[in-house]
């Protein structure tokens, strides 16, 4: 209780403390935490590709096999391209490449890989964003083609 007087020391009135009570109301917070990432926020409306790539973000292990499949089939594509270079079947489509070749094939291969890899390490390093994820799913669609294809030639010719 607290008592209000004033300078001549009369009183005014009185107050009573409500904070002074033992019993304190606990209040209720609702204060739920965002369980979400970006990629998750709408996965019921995606398409397939989305939900790879959903999933390629979630799994780190997954992201990692993909770009070591990169790296591998990369240098698959290597070695079969000199193969059929050496039984004169196709040509080098980049010329770049062409001319280390013809300089020195394991230059060629040494610069290749090395591209490669940096660009496989830059796809780790930003492997939360989804068209990083894209952009590796592509690069591993397109190197399987690519195996595909001369492989096929290796068959029929």
């Amino acid at each position: 209780m607290v008592k209000i007087v004033n300078s001549r020391g009369t009183k005014i009135k009185t107050l009573t403390d409500n904070r002074a009570t033992t019993r304190r109301n606990a209040r209720v917070k609702f204060k739920y935490p965002e369980r979400r990432t970006g990629f998750e926020r709408r996965i019921l409306r995606t398409s397939y590709l989305s939900r790879v790539s959903i999933s390629l973000a979630n799994h780190r292990r997954a992201f990692l096999n993909v770009l070591i499949a990169v790296n591998v089939l990369s240098v698959l594509d290597f070695l079969l391209t000199i193969n059929l270079l050496n039984l004169g079947h196709i040509w080098e489509g980049n010329p770049f490449i062409a001319s280390l070749i013809v300089f020195n094939p394991i230059v060629a291969f040494l610069y290749k890989t090395s591209l490669v890899l940096s660009v496989t390490l830059v796809f780790w390093r930003f492997r939360r964003y989804k068209s990083v994820i894209l952009a590796t799913s592509s690069t591993l669609l397109f190197f399987s083609v690519l195996i595909f294809y001369q492989v096929m030639l290796h068959v029929l010719l």
